[in-house]
């Protein structure tokens, strides 16, 4: 896998639960890491056995990926301000959210680089 830097993170406002709606300063923030198709096929790799673990794939791509959440809580009250404690304790639309996003701002992010 590349290195991964920081400038090339990006921030992310996920609109779930009307989080756009929200004055700019309670709004979740998330900063993540976009990857290439290889590594993404990497991370697949990872994990390969006989049943090929959609979960596990899902968890160190959010792990490794997400670097900071701004202003996110779990159902606790409890701040999250990771990669790990997203899928840890995040609620599954949200991190059905966040994984979609990074998978297209990579997406896009890999086709910028190519012009």
């Amino acid at each position: 896998m590349t290195e991964l830097r920081p400038e090339d993170y990006v921030q992310f406002v996920p609109s779930h639960g009307d989080n756009r709606e929200l004055p700019e300063e309670d709004q979740c923030v998330i900063t993540l890491c976009p990857m290439t198709g290889g590594e993404f096929r990497a991370y697949t790799r990872s994990v390969n056995s006989k049943k090929n673990n959609l979960e596990k794939v899902v968890e160190r791509i959010v792990r490794d990926r997400v670097k900071s959440i701004q202003n996110y809580d779990d159902i606790r009250g409890n701040a999250i301000g990771d990669g790990q404690a997203l899928f840890d304790r995040g609620e599954v639309s949200f991190v059905d959210e966040v994984f979609q996003a990074l998978t297209e701002i990579s997406v896009l992010k890999e086709g910028l680089r190519k012009k």
